[in-house]
């Protein structure tokens, strides 16, 4: 349901809609809690970079972001990215 929740998103808002995002967020999500890292770091990223874009680099939603994308790397063991992204939280 995630894939055709974000994909009608996408469709219908744009992509750079925050429903859109907080779809893809979760999309993201979904992935990593099935082990599928290199989609869900595709997507944590693209929504990270959109919602600094989008919203700023200090907007709760956009400090989530960076928050996912530091957990999953800190699962995946690539620590000095997760130490790198927490730095900047």
């Amino acid at each position: 349901m995630y894939v055709e929740c974000f994909a009608l998103k996408k469709a219908i808002l744009g992509t750079s809609h925050p429903s859109t995002l907080i779809s893809m967020n979760n999309l993201a999500g979904s992935y990593e809690s099935q082990g599928k890292y290199d989609e869900a770091e595709f997507l944590y990223v693209e929504c990270l970079a959109l919602r600094k874009a989008i919203l700023g680099t200090s907007h709760p939603s956009t400090i989530g972001s960076m928050n996912n994308l530091a957990g999953l790397y800190g699962s995946q063991g690539k620590y000095d990215q997760a130490k790198e992204i927490r730095a900047n939280i």
